[in-house]
Formats: structure tokens, C-alpha cells, sequence
């Protein structure tokens, strides 16, 4: 049998730190903390059905690109909030623009469907 290094690992690759949780209870108020700390933007959906991913270009910093997710067997309407301004906003599949407003942008989609979106920063 041998050791786990998996913390040893992770410091000696450079680790900034190491969050240590109590209990299952905690962790989602620990990683929201560590990822507010390290500047990630918090998503919001005013439908907690959605599921809202964001992937941020690494070679263009005012590029992004998200994913909106319908896994229900209904329409939905709702709002998505990325954190960041918005300037524009492009339906990446059907090339439709859309108007964001600040940081937010009002969605329409159907039932198990996904919309990406590139959206640009000031």
C-alpha cells in the first residue's frame, strides 16, 4: 500500500492554498467563498432548472462564451447573469445577435435544448 500524496502534490506544484471542509454541509459555502477570492464570476439564472455554464477565452480576455442548458420537458423564459458587462452578445448557432443589458440577458428556450452564446466585454 502506499501513501496518498495528494496534498503534498498539490503544494509542491505550486498550490496558493488548501481549503480544508468539516463536513458535506459546507462545502458549497467553501467553494463559493475560494472562487469570489480568486475572481470568478458568479453565474445567475433566475430558473434554477437551467444550467448556465461559462468557458472564458484564454487568448481574448473580453471573450466569452456560454452555454445555456434546457434538460426539462418544458419552454422556458428566464434571465442568465454572466458578472461581467456585456457589449454584445451573438446566438453562436443560428448567428441571431442578441441585447444584453449590463451583465444579464434574457433567454427563451425550448425543451432539451442548448444555446451558446459568444458574448463580448468592455
Amino acid at each position: 500500500m502506499q501513501p496518498c500524496t495528494t496534498l503534498a502534490d498539490a503544494v509542491a506544484e505550486g498550490a496558493e492554498r488548501i481549503v480544508l471542509v468539516g463536513s458535506t454541509d459546507e462545502v458549497a459555502d467553501a467553494l463559493a467563498r475560494a472562487c469570489s477570492q480568486a475572481g470568478v464570476p458568479e453565474l445567475g439564472k433566475s430558473d434554477a432548472r437551467l444550467d448556465v455554464i461559462l468557458h472564458s477565452d484564454t487568448t481574448n480576455t473580453d471573450r466569452n462564451v456560454l452555454f445555456v442548458v434546457n434538460p426539462t420537458a418544458e419552454p422556458i423564459d428566464a434571465t442568465v447573469s454572466t458578472g461581467r458587462p456585456m457589449t454584445s452578445v451573438t446566438e453562436l448557432w443560428t448567428g441571431q445577435s442578441a441585447q444584453p443589458e449590463g451583465d444579464a440577458l434574457k433567454v427563451a428556450i425550448q425543451p432539451y435544448s442548448i444555446h451558446i452564446y459568444e458574448c463580448h466585454t468592455a
